[in-house]
């Protein structure tokens, strides 16, 4: 299985067949992608960013310990977290393909401490 970046193309891992068909993601294929949303995502310096934050907490985004989880297997939406989140915060992500789609669904982490920055920078 293959995924194209930029108009190259990866290879994904093969398809496993179980109870539900999966294959996990090389690191390179997450590499990729994340690399990908970062330069797509929108520059979002001066604006405040609590109100998006909150909105996003309030539908795609939750909290889970010391970590922010955000996950996606859209490029778009990617690239807006890490514009939100901080792209030098990431700490680490996964990605499986699945047979219904066959995408990339990656789960990326922040610090929670993100969140109160977010929030004492607010307007």
């Amino acid at each position: 299985m293959f995924r194209a970046y930029s108009g190259v193309e990866t290879r994904v891992d093969e398809l496993k067949i179980g109870k539900a068909a999966r294959s996990k993601a090389g690191e390179e294929v997450l590499r990729r992608f994340v690399e990908e949303a970062k330069k797509t995502a929108p520059d979002l310096s001066g604006s405040d960013k609590a109100p998006q934050y909150l909105e996003w907490l309030a539908t795609e985004v939750s909290s889970s310990g010391k970590r922010i989880v955000a996950g996606t297997a859209h490029l778009r939406q990617a690239a807006w977290y890490i514009a939100l989140l901080c792209k030098e915060k990431l700490i680490r992500g996964r990605a499986n393909v699945t047979e219904e789609g066959r995408r990339l669904n990656v789960a990326m982490h922040w610090p929670r401490e993100r969140e109160g920055q977010i929030l004492r920078e607010s307007r």
